[in-house]
């Protein structure tokens, strides 16, 4: 990376807050899949029966059957607002796997 830096004549404080978004990005895209996958740990609470009130938030939102891009982008942005500490609210955890 000093070699990248040096020939193209990049500044070092440009390339130092490169890496350090690219980790923001990386442990928010972690955090994603991970909370994706809890909601689909958690269950369909039952089905239609029971209701969605104990259900995952993935089945809570009806992103079961979402394509994979909905289903990233609302994971990420589940992912993002809480580790900025903005939680917007929409988007809580029920269940206790969730919770967790």
């Amino acid at each position: 990376i000093m070699r990248l830096e040096i020939h193209y004549n990049v500044h070092h404080g440009i390339s130092r807050m490169i890496k350090i978004v690219s980790l923001i990005m990386l442990v928010t895209h972690l955090v994603a899949c991970f909370w994706f996958l809890i909601g689909l740990a958690s269950g369909d609470g039952g089905g239609e029966s029971k209701g969605l009130i104990n259900s995952g938030w993935v089945y809570r939102y009806q992103l079961d059957a979402s394509p994979k891009a909905h289903q990233y982008t609302s994971s990420m942005y589940w992912a993002f607002s809480t580790l900025t500490t903005v939680g917007y609210g929409d988007i809580s955890a029920r269940t206790p796997y969730e919770q967790v």
